[in-house]
């Protein structure tokens, strides 16, 4: 061969080479393009304030709006209560709200998880699989537990609800109400996504330097109360992010208008218990007027 054809040889393989080398490079250079541009502000922000949120979804599929309206409770569903031996029902009991009395309390242990306390009652209800259990407040002695609808739970409901009143370590009876009729709307709705909705509760300020989103999951809410003089009109359900903050503190942020939601706990089980007509427990009335009793003669005694 001569010397060239040799040399145009080597001219052709380091051109191929080169050609080679800055396809690699562009390739390189659109990777970080893209990273840059996946980036947003609201992850740059957490970052900086080392918010841990690694935890939550990476996105988040459409979800439709559904609809109910409370249900009433059928002759059937009364027959099978009166068939069950143990509880009683009070004579303010209606068609769409159930208020049970247990003849003898069932005792609860401290550390009784939510499937536990399920078995302990579940012989003494009805529709017990259609709810979701939410936790126990301390404040008013109650357990809450939330109807589900295809798995996922719509919170803080009046008309979706199984409460059990606690008293003395003890469930003592339940109030209990039910969604029916409920459907989907024909359209889905997309919705904001995790990171946006993580976003929306540090710019709300319910989010410190150094937290950590533990959960994360899309549920139910409605914007409106139950109506009290008719509880069972039709209501409008949003998809709605449930956000748990260091396994402890829990938020809520529409999931269409990325709102975040104020709930009251202690608000909505005290106006539950005034529409179902369930007081504070006899003895723990009796406890604190006896307390401003002995108060009083202290007082009196002080005074002589």
């Amino acid at each position: 061969m001569q010397w060239g054809q040799i040399k145009t040889l080597f001219i052709l393989s380091f051109l191929i080479l080169d050609l080679f080398l800055l396809q690699q490079f562009l390739g390189k250079q659109d990777e970080n393009l893209e990273q840059i541009e996946e980036s947003t502000p609201a992850e740059e922000q957490l970052a900086l304030e080392n918010i841990d949120y690694s935890e939550i979804p990476e996105e988040q599929e459409d979800i439709a709006f559904i609809n109910g309206s409370r249900a009433e409770f059928s002759e059937e569903d009364m027959e099978a209560l009166d068939s069950i031996e143990g509880i009683s029902r009070p004579d303010f009991n209606n068609d769409n709200l159930l208020y049970i009395e247990f003849n003898d309390p069932i005792p609860l242990e401290e550390d009784d998880s939510s499937e536990e306390i399920m078995d302990k009652v579940d012989d003494y209800i009805i529709y017990g699989d259609q709810y979701a259990y939410w936790g126990k407040n301390e404040e008013q002695n109650v357990l809450l537990f939330f109807q589900k609808n295809n798995n996922r739970t719509i919170y803080f409901n009046e008309s979706g609800l199984l409460m059990f009143l606690v008293e003395d370590g003890s469930i003592t009876g339940y109030y209990q109400t039910r969604l029916g009729n409920i459907e989907s709307e024909n359209e889905k709705t997309e919705l904001v996504q995790p990171i946006s909705a993580v976003y929306q509760l540090y710019d709300n300020g319910d989010l410190a330097s150094g937290d950590k989103i533990t959960d994360m999951v899309v549920g139910y809410h409605s914007k409106t109360k139950t109506n009290k003089e008719d509880p069972t009109g039709i209501q409008v359900f949003a998809p709605t992010w449930k956000i748990t903050v260091n396994s402890e503190e829990i938020y809520f942020v529409n999931a269409t208008e990325g709102k975040v939601l104020d709930i009251e706990e202690d608000e909505f089980i005290l106006d539950t218990m005034e529409t179902a007509g369930v007081s504070i427990p006899p003895e723990e009335e009796e406890s604190e007027e006896k307390d401003a009793s002995d108060e009083s003669l202290e007082s009196d005694d002080s005074n002589e």
